[in-house]
């Protein structure tokens, strides 16, 4: 659902879906990486931090492999 409304750009709408997969699953790299996306879209830079890292934690290769397709994740 939280892709749906990242797709359609409702960002906003998409936050608490995105907050309750991660209350679910704490390792759920893709909800933490599309929350970060999601505080970026919406100019919200310094809450995008936390999801971001914690995507790096969960999966430190990320970083190689986002790097090498442009996204820049560091």
């Amino acid at each position: 659902m939280a892709l749906s409304y990242y797709l359609t750009n409702r960002y906003k709408e998409a936050i608490p879906t995105l907050n309750e997969a991660i209350h679910l699953d704490q390792d759920h790299a893709d909800a933490h990486y599309l929350l970060g996306l999601i505080y970026l879209k919406l100019g919200r830079y310094q809450e995008a931090i936390t999801p971001l890292q914690k995507v790096l934690t969960i999966n430190p290769n990320l970083s190689q492999s986002a790097s090498a397709k442009g996204v820049g994740i560091n």
